[in-house]
């Protein structure tokens, strides 16, 4: 009897990328540093999952938040939009992952965790030079996609009266 070994091993890199520079979010429109971006290079073969992750996130209304992000080729997610109602947020830290079920909450408070991107009023528009939606909420459309180049993050307070401050950036 001879043994056959026509097996096939995959082996996933996990990589990070992180801009740490802090983020101010004014009272209405788009944040100071807008787009914040992460310049990936070196990276071999496509995307296998993107997760995100928003730190020290501060704000005193986050149901006014939309936070939307795009990759090198176009593809957009929006991570937050109206969500949180009004209770305010301090150092919160949030993470997307697309394996995850659980949305942020509407109208209550914002827990630091993980959890699905989440938007509770599509159509939000934001001002260029942001890509044009429609926006969708599933971190799985980068895979398969090159992760080499510039992804952005934009940050857009859609009313005015409260701000916030994203203090320890993204990855």
């Amino acid at each position: 009897t001879a043994l056959s070994s026509n097996a096939t091993l995959s082996v996933v890199l996990a990589s990070s990328f992180a801009n740490a520079q802090s983020v101010t979010i004014p009272e209405g429109g788009p944040a100071a540093t807008y787009p914040s971006t992460i310049l990936v290079s070196g990276m071999a073969g496509p995307v296998v999952k993107v997760t995100a992750t928003l730190s020290n996130l501060n704000h005193t209304w986050p149901d006014d938040l939309d936070i939307l992000l795009a990759g090198p080729g176009g593809q957009t997610v929006m991570l937050v939009s109206d969500a949180g109602g009004s209770a305010d947020v301090a150092n919160l830290t949030l993470a997307f992952d697309p394996a995850i079920a659980s949305l942020l909450p509407d109208d209550g408070q914002l827990t630091s965790g993980m959890t699905h991107p989440t938007d509770y009023v599509t159509g939000d528009p934001f001002p260029a030079p942001a890509p044009a939606g429609p926006y969708g909420t599933d971190l799985t459309v980068f895979n398969g996609t090159d992760p080499n180049r510039l992804w952005q993050l934009f940050v857009y307070d859609d009313s005015g009266g409260d701000s916030g401050a994203l203090n320890g950036g993204w990855s």
